[in-house]
Order: structure tokens, then C-alpha cells, then sequence
């Protein structure tokens, strides 16, 4: 059984009516999530792994997501602004 993972960071900017974009990311083989920052996560049971990152544009490049192990670790990157 695999699971997709739907990330979507809830960051506040100072941009109104930004639109938001999606960032398919694929990753393989890990059994649990560890979540650092504030995001909602949507685990949906699929054949493929895989994570959708859903931000506004000027936030995706700050969403990291590392496999460590078994671990997928989905967080914010520290350097942001």
C-alpha cells in the first residue's frame, strides 16, 4: 500500500490575491512523515509515491522535502525571508 502526500504550507504574505501552484515531488519508500512548520497534510492511499506541494508561487522554493531512512520529512527551509 502506498500513500500520496498533499503538503500545502499555510504562510502568510504580503501579497494579495497571489495564485496558488502545485510542485509534484517524487519520493519512494518511506513509511512515516515527520512535519516541521505550520502546514496542513491530506495522506491519500494510491499506487504511487508521491508529494503535491501546494503554496502560492513565491512560497515553493522554500518547502523542502528530504527522505531520511524510511522518513519523509517535509518542512519550511530555515533561510527564508
Amino acid at each position: 500500500m502506498k500513500t500520496a502526500v498533499f503538503a500545502t504550507a499555510l504562510l502568510s504574505s504580503s501579497i494579495a490575491f497571489a495564485s496558488e501552484v502545485d510542485r509534484t515531488v517524487d519520493v519512494e519508500g518511506f513509511d512515516s512523515i515527520y512535519l516541521k512548520g505550520s502546514m496542513d497534510v491530506e495522506l491519500v492511499q494510491s499506487d504511487d509515491f508521491s508529494v503535491v506541494v501546494a503554496t502560492e508561487e513565491d512560497w515553493q522554493q522554500w518547502v523542502l522535502i528530504e527522505r531520511h531512512g524510511d522518513t519523509l520529512e517535509i518542512k519550511l527551509d530555515a533561510q527564508r525571508p
